[in-house]
């Protein structure tokens, strides 16, 4: 079998040792079996039972030495959504769903 190049978005096939194949979806940055980070976890407990928050009083309620919060908690958000654990509105709010 020849080995493919990963590349984003890529499906290969592997091997088993039976013989079968089975197709993997690659997609870098978006696995969705990776384990929390503490930052991401934060940003879920405080999210919990409220209604849409921005990105900025996010990182300013969790991240208190920085003067903007938007730029530390707007990609922690982005992974959260892309994982399918918060929802985002029209004007970039954020919420948890599961409340």
């Amino acid at each position: 079998m020849q080995e493919a190049q990963v590349q984003r978005g890529d499906t290969r096939t592997q091997g088993l040792p039976d013989g079968g194949e089975k197709k993997e979806r690659w997609r870098w940055g978006m696995n969705k079996e990776r384990k929390l980070t503490k930052n991401e976890q934060c940003v879920l407990d405080y999210l919990r039972g409220k209604e849409w928050v921005s990105p900025t009083k996010i990182g300013i309620t969790l991240h208190p030495t920085r003067m903007h919060g938007s730029p530390w908690a707007s990609p922690i958000c982005l992974r959260l959504t892309n994982k399918g654990l918060l929802e985002r509105n029209d004007k970039g709010w954020y919420r948890n769903p599961q409340r």
